[in-house]
């Protein structure tokens, strides 16, 4: 097992997210696909940040604060974009 050390700064954490956000859109046709995170989970929040999710809400979840991000069809296709224009993998 890797430590976060060693995969820290390289992306890996962005991967299988990455790959869901891609089935979501790609394979399901999905107008939007949200996440969501409870605020002591900072990286979560920096994966779904970098994967261009934008904030939508605030709410409580059994007692705990939930933050509530979305990326509808439209910005993954304009994210898809960028990335091929600045050779991003």
């Amino acid at each position: 097992m890797a430590s976060r050390r060693s995969i820290g700064g390289k992306g890996l954490r962005l991967r299988p997210p990455g790959r869901l956000r891609r089935y979501g859109f790609e394979e399901r046709e999905l107008a939007h696909i949200y996440a969501g995170a409870d605020p002591p989970n900072g990286a979560s929040f920096r994966v779904i940040e970098k994967l261009g999710m934008k904030f939508a809400r605030k709410t409580m979840v059994n007692g705990v604060e939930t933050l509530y991000y979305v990326m509808s069809r439209d910005d993954y296709k304009i994210h898809l974009e960028l990335d091929s224009k600045m050779d991003v993998k």
